[in-house]
């Protein structure tokens, strides 16, 4: 057996539900596409053109890479959060559990181990883990090795699983037969393109960060943009719509169950509750912060009447950006007990984006 099909066959022993093997030549046409569009990773400040080269550039990473071992984990099955009464908040599928980078990182040591065991070492082989947070453009390597293909909402879709998958790779000094690319595309489906709710996706294969559900949800600090908070619905940790309506994903997967949290507890949740129930899992990369104030729009999206005395509490919360989307979440709901607590708050409001949106808020209740 080569070692290729060594270090792949003991991959799909381990529970990877894909595996391939990647050249390390470089990826142009990605550094091109990312320099390209460069304002669509708009609040992204890490994403530089020199993380650019270095995504596009496997022996940037490691220089003497010879390989790179790619591989799939389905997240598909999951279980979601359990139920109760109130309104709740959805989280994209792939936050149950442990932290997934976390969780791949430690398979692909286990992975390393045996590769250490075995031919790689008479080879005096050398490694490198990389997971998303890592700069490699890890979906183009995911489709060099045959792992997957590309589909018009930019995820990468494993055979039988779908695009319910994580990706991570093994950069490796030691030569390996490489796979080939999958003949497979979305053809002429263009159901994510038209399903996204902020229509991040403008075009096949581009995504506007900015945006996007998913980034706003977790990667924005500070004020939600307006006229977008409307369209993120319930969504409070990232979003599956695109994922959801997808042809190949219902086939395989039927219907999604989608986990939730209840929104009212989670608006009230102090710093040491939010450490205690989301340490080592991904919610924790929204913050606090991030995450109540996701809750606030939830909840006013939903307008749900049991939310209205915990957005009232909320407006004296020390937290001057949940403030400002407390009243909104208040604008969304309506009626006098909201507009009588919003002329309160106004009145001692002292941080001017708040105040700003409370008067926004007075404006629009009153004149309704």
């Amino acid at each position: 057996m080569s070692l290729a099909a060594e270090v792949k066959e003991r991959a799909l022993e381990m529970g990877f539900h894909a595996a391939g093997i990647a050249t390390v030549e470089p990826f142009p046409e990605v550094e091109k596409a990312f320099l390209e569009r460069q304002g669509a990773f708009s609040g992204l400040r890490w994403f530089t053109p020199q993380r650019a080269y270095i995504a596009s550039h496997p022996q940037a990473i490691l220089p003497p890479a010879r390989s790179i071992i790619s591989v799939a984990l389905s997240y598909g099955k999951e279980l979601p959060e359990s139920g109760g009464e109130g309104p709740r908040g959805r989280l994209s599928r792939y936050t149950q559990g442990q932290d997934y980078h976390r969780r791949l990182s430690a398979k692909l040591r286990e992975l390393v181990s045996f590769m250490e065991k075995g031919s790689c070492q008479k080879r005096g082989g050398e490694t490198r883990i990389v997971v998303d947070s890592f700069p490699l453009a890890e979906r183009a390597v995911a489709h060099r090795a045959g792992v997957g293909w590309f589909g018009k909402n930019s995820n990468i879709f494993v055979p039988q699983k779908g695009s319910w998958v994580f990706l991570g790779e093994i950069i490796s000094n030691v030569e390996m037969a490489p796979d080939q690319p999958l003949a497979k595309s979305c053809g002429n489906c263009r159901a994510c393109i038209q399903a996204c709710p902020t229509g991040a996706i403008t075009a096949p294969y581009a995504v506007e960060n900015d945006r996007c559900i998913s980034f706003l949800t977790i990667e924005l600090k500070g004020s939600l943009p307006r006229p977008l908070r409307p369209l993120m619905g319930d969504w409070i940790f990232g979003c599956d719509v695109c994922q959801e309506v997808c042809p190949v994903n219902r086939r395989l997967a039927g219907e999604s169950v989608v986990p939730t949290l209840p929104l009212i507890p989670l608006l009230r949740m102090g710093e040491a509750e939010f450490n205690l129930k989301f340490a080592g899992r991904p919610m924790q990369r929204a913050q606090r912060s991030g995450l109540r104030r996701n809750a606030a729009v939830a909840l006013g999206n939903l307008g749900h009447p049991q939310g209205l005395p915990a957005l009232i509490e909320a407006l004296e919360d020390s937290d001057p950006v949940l403030r400002e989307h407390i009243a909104w979440a208040l604008e969304q709901l309506g009626g006098k007990r909201a507009q009588a607590a919003l002329e309160k708050a106004w009145r001692h409001e002292t941080h001017a984006p708040a105040r700003e949106e409370m008067a926004l808020a007075l404006g629009s209740l009153t004149a309704a």
